[in-house]
């Protein structure tokens, strides 16, 4: 067991449980210790007095027990000891002949019971003592038809052949073992097995693998103890022992990998074996002989359990309905939006993701870390990334001529802003200037947008009804987002303003670049301005957003009961050496409800992905973060700067930015 690694499925839990195992051999005795709780299915071939489940030669039940014996630290065990046995049996009087073995309309019933029992692997420790060589391809089609049906309708069904090369110390294996090196179809499903002793050294029996080394490796085969038919235990050597140790290591792959085609299992198998450490009988060595002498001698090698369980190319995350858009995660990882909290981000991080090996698209657990990576962008704040038009300083767009009079028109918006629509507020009017000031939303694809707003005035009560248009690529346009805003002015130089808006938005919630979702949302803000003087004032401005939900995708996160707060309050100084603003923030972040994302979760044997909906829940982080941005303007030169601190690392910058336009 050591040699092959055998522990590392095991203990990972792959034992071969659910994965049927045909033995073709003398039999197996069901009632050996090591057989205990198993039902042993099958059937006898060779019309013994007892039938299948009885072994009067005890070589298949020596097998059996290397395949599937059971782990309760008494006697021995098998590599895939919860494997599922099937007795087919061939020997009906306990020599060393296997009656069953006498025809190829004989040896193809077996076969085919293998299809009627949806046999997942089959172990063949017997042969017939002729080279692979001494027959051609013609020969063998002619004398062995209905056996090269039986075999391919088997495999066609999902069967894995395992056989033993052969006790006869040739060159060649045994031309039952050897048999795709001339049928060349039955090559992918099929492996056929050498014997090393557990320190590598290539039996004295051994049948090299020859011309067959394309689908050979070797295993474990000298003084292998295991059950013997009389209910004890027994050392036996032969290429018969090293045969179940590869047929118990592929029912755990099996088990592990489900997903596997059959010739995929057998793939891993050989691609994972090795040269390395294995000396033939002559004493050959990866040191002193070249790799395709090593290969006439072992094939592919030794097996390793360990390194056929992992994974033997990258790592890819799927995102599609299959893997040809996955993302492969030795090159980069996935980032996570921005806007969730670090606390559903971190969730995310220690949660377990399915992921494949591109290598055979194989299915594996990691970590979250492993897929995605955090992201806790600042955003600095600057003026002016909002552009203001007020339509009563532009005669052209808002004033109407009337014999000598000129005066507002009444239909003419007041205000005309240009930007993102994710730095927009409901009370862009109000604020001006200061609006760049305020949080902006990084759960929402910032989009080009115009803002028409319409001001009445009744007394100091100012009522703001507003429109945005998103300024789309195409010939159209849509409205994104409308509302109003409610001003009153109290004495003292003290403003408060309230506002409403309904938005459409394109929410970035993807974990790729190009992904996002449209969905809409609500804002209610809540705003104070207090002038000091006609240069200086305070602002204070909360927000709470309510984001209608949105289903949850491969690429998007889906949003459930999900609303968003934050608050701004900061100082600002207006003089002829520019406008400075400094102030704190509980910047907008995604507060309370569920986000999910649909996550794979295995693959079927035709490569479709699948996948289930995985729920994080969301909770505000409570972080701050402090902020200055101060602006100069002279002519047509303007020169904004801002900084603002990292809020998962106080007193470090999280974020700069340095604005420079001319107008020319």
């Amino acid at each position: 067991m050591a040699t092959i690694n055998a522990l590392s499925l095991n203990d990972y839990g792959y034992t071969g449980n659910g994965v049927k195992v045909g033995v073709v051999d003398s039999g197996i005795n069901k009632t050996h210790a090591e057989f205990d709780g198993k039902t042993i299915y099958g059937r006898d071939f060779a019309s013994s007095a007892t039938g299948y489940g009885f072994d009067e030669n005890g070589h298949g039940s020596h097998v059996a027990s290397i395949i599937a014996g059971d782990r309760d630290a008494s006697g021995m065990r098998g590599v895939a000891y919860d494997a599922t046995l099937f007795d087919y049996k061939t020997d009906n009087d306990g020599d060393s002949g296997l009656e069953a073995i006498s025809s190829d309309s004989a040896v193809a019933s077996i076969f085919n019971q293998h299809v009627t029992d949806n046999i997942n692997v089959s172990n063949n420790s017997w042969g017939f003592g002729t080279s692979i060589t001494a027959y051609s391809e013609a020969t063998l089609r002619a004398s062995l038809p209905n056996t090269i049906s039986a075999l391919t309708a088997a495999k066609n069904n999902g069967t894995l052949f395992v056989f033993a090369a052969g006790n006869d110390s040739n060159a060649e294996v045994d031309y039952a073992g050897g048999l795709p090196y001339r049928i060349s179809e039955l090559a992918n499903e099929w492996l056929v097995v050498g014997a090393v002793s557990t320190s590598g050294v290539e039996a004295s029996f051994n049948n090299r693998c020859g011309v067959a080394k394309a689908f050979c490796v070797v295993a474990p085969g000298v003084s292998i103890n295991a059950a013997q038919a009389n209910g004890n235990y027994t050392v036996m050597s032969g290429t018969s022992m090293a045969a179940p140790h590869v047929a118990g290591v592929a029912a755990a792959l099996m088990e592990k990998f489900p997903s596997l085609t059959t010739a995929q299992i057998a793939t891993r198998i050989k691609t994972t074996a090795s040269l390395t450490g294995l000396t033939g009988r002559g004493g050959e060595t990866t040191a002193n002989s070249t790799t395709a002498q090593m290969q006439a001698i072992f094939g592919h090698g030794l097996i390793n359990s360990t390194a056929a369980a992992a994974s033997i190319g990258s790592y890819i995350y799927a995102n599609g309905s299959n893997l040809n858009n996955g993302q492969n995660l030795s090159l980069s990882k996935l980032s996570l939006p921005a806007g969730l909290p670090a606390s559903a981000q971190n969730q995310v991080l220690g949660s377990k993701f399915i992921v494949f090996d591109s290598f055979d698209g194989a299915r594996f657990s990691v970590g979250g870390n492993e897929v995605f990576e955090a992201s806790h962008s600042s955003i600095a704040r600057t003026y002016d990334t909002t552009k203001i038009i007020d339509t009563h300083s532009k005669s052209e767009l808002s004033f109407i001529s009337s014999g000598q009079k000129i005066y507002p028109s009444k239909w003419a918006p007041r205000y005309i802003m240009s930007g993102n629509s994710n730095e927009m507020a409901a009370a862009e009017g109000f604020w001006g200037k200061t609006a760049s000031m305020l949080s902006s939303q990084p759960f929402v694809k910032g989009q080009p947008s115009t803002n028409f707003i319409w001001a009445q005035s009744y007394g100091d009560f100012e009522i703001q009804p507003f429109i945005q248009i998103q300024d789309e690529t195409a010939s159209s346009q849509s409205i994104g987002s409308y509302g109003a805003s409610f001003h009153l002015n109290f004495s003292d130089g003290l403003k408060a303003v309230t506002g409403y808006k309904i938005s459409n938005h394109l929410f970035d919630n993807g974990i790729l670049s190009d992904a996002a979702s449209a969905g809409s949302a609500r804002d209610f803000e809540v705003g104070f301005k207090q002038e000091l003087s006609p240069s200086k004032n305070l602002f204070l401005r909360f927000l709470n957003t309510q984001i209608d939900d949105i289903a949850a995708s491969d690429k998007t996160f889906g949003f459930k009961n999900v609303a968003a707060n934050s608050w701004t309050f900061g100082y600002e100084t207006r003089s002829n050496l520019g406008n400075f603003t400094f102030g704190v923030s509980s910047p907008s972040q995604l507060s309370n409800g569920t986000v999910s994302l649909m996550t794979p979760s295995g693959r079927t044997k035709s490569e479709d992905v699948l996948y289930t909906e995985t729920e994080f829940a969301i909770s505000r982080d409570n972080k701050m973060e402090r902020f200055i941005a101060y602006q100069f303007e002279q002519d047509e030169l303007s020169i904004s700067f801002g900084v603002v601190e990292d809020k998962y690392n106080y007193g470090k910058i999280g974020a700069a930015k340095l604005d420079i336009s001319m107008l020319f």
